[in-house]
């Protein structure tokens, strides 16, 4: 969705319907000016693939995804 968007600083997501959302890799990979993300306005009842959606970051400080449905331990075999 916004993967290498180099100039992309703030996103604001508060009114975004993830109430399904299953899949969100590399959403924000290589964003590198990106200096905080916060999600936790998002809501969800599925599990969330977040495989590189954080990657490549050179001024990110911030990032709350206290909201999301991410059952670690599962999504990685254990």
């Amino acid at each position: 969705m916004f993967y290498c968007c180099t100039s992309l600083t703030y996103i604001n997501f508060s009114n975004v319907k993830t109430l399904n959302l299953t899949d969100m890799l590399a959403t924000f990979d290589g964003c590198i000016s990106l200096t905080s993300i916060d999600l936790s306005s998002f809501e969800n009842k599925n599990e969330i693939n977040l495989g590189l959606v954080f990657g490549h970051f050179q001024n990110l400080t911030y990032i709350d995804i206290s909201s999301f449905n991410y059952d670690y331990k599962n999504s990685h075999g254990n």
